[in-house]
């Protein structure tokens, strides 16, 4: 379908929304990527203590607000997904709206 947009030259518009749903999709990963690394951490590091490395910060994977601060992350970005994908669902229905009318006008 993307292609067929782009074809009709209708790509463009629908960019800025494709990076909203990129990059909030990225913030939900992070915060799901946290929580994975430290239960992996409590499972099979634990004898290496409870801090671990994680995107540059210092996780204390025994810390009840480090869960709640990577929970918060991933609802955050869950719902900004949310957000963006309803926004996007929108502009492509417009989209391939005028996709059809290009098509039964002969364009």
């Amino acid at each position: 379908m993307n292609l067929r947009v782009a074809r009709h030259g209708r790509l463009k518009p629908l960019l800025p929304g494709y990076l909203a749903l990129a990059c909030s999709a990225l913030i939900a990963v992070a915060g799901a990527a946290a929580m994975i690394e430290m239960t992996y951490h409590l499972q099979l590091n634990a004898a290496l203590g409870p801090q671990i490395g994680f995107l540059g910060m210092t996780l204390d994977a025994r810390s009840t607000a480090t869960w709640i601060g990577a929970g918060i992350v991933f609802a955050v970005g869950l719902g900004l997904f949310e957000v963006c994908r309803r926004r996007f669902a929108l502009a492509w229905g417009a989209t391939q709206e005028g996709v059809e009318r290009d098509l039964r006008s002969g364009l």
